[in-house]
């Protein structure tokens, strides 16, 4: 889940600004309790981390696929890259525990924070996959983004953000849903994480 890749930021726009300034402290602390990347990283955290992220994507997006509707964006399901990855590990997604404190999709807005989160994610994966492989050998599926296409998506993510806090004057509450996205993922991974 970081933003930087290869060394460089990809371009701020207005809204880019404001939503990594507004989340930068959670995005920091989300990194460490998910210890994908350093000295302490172990197949068996990759497992419990993916196992939690599936737990909360898979239940996210179902939520917002219809809500996605309403963006010129097209809509990238995530959770079953997840589930790729833990079937790679010879693990099942069966039975495994689902988030339901999840972040609203009523509005617009709210699907412009969540987008933000979820495709800065995205982005920031890559990061993590070439970790994952130097240190586990394994490939991670997931943590590759959307391949070549990454950043082209994560910019084309950033001019609809941008033209949905324009033209509806709410560039508060994406800021508020970007927010609130990453709390109910950290509320989510302190509750999973820890519990293993």
């Amino acid at each position: 889940m970081r933003f930087v890749v290869d060394g460089s930021d990809p371009p701020r726009t207005g809204m880019h600004a404001r939503l990594r300034h507004a989340t930068s402290a959670v995005h920091r602390r989300l990194e460490r309790r998910v210890g994908l990347v350093g000295p302490a990283l172990t197949i068996e955290r990759y497992g419990a981390v993916l196992r939690a992220f599936f737990g909360y994507y898979a239940p996210l997006e179902a939520r917002l696929a219809a809500a996605w509707s309403r963006t010129p964006i097209s809509f990238v399901r995530r959770a079953s890259r997840f589930e790729h990855d833990l079937v790679e590990l010879g693990q099942s997604v069966d039975r495994l525990p689902m988030c339901v404190e999840l972040p609203a999709t009523a509005t617009n807005a709210d699907v412009a924070g969540s987008a933000y989160v979820l495709e800065g994610a995205a982005l920031g994966g890559q990061v993590i996959g070439r970790e994952l492989g130097a240190r586990l050998g394994v490939r991670a599926s997931l943590f590759g983004g959307d391949g070549q296409e990454t950043d082209a998506r994560f910019a084309e993510v950033l001019a609809w953000i941008d033209d949905t806090a324009a033209k509806g004057r709410c560039g508060d509450s994406i800021v508020a849903a970007a927010c609130d996205t990453f709390a109910t993922l950290e509320r989510w991974l302190e509750h999973t994480l820890e519990a293993r």
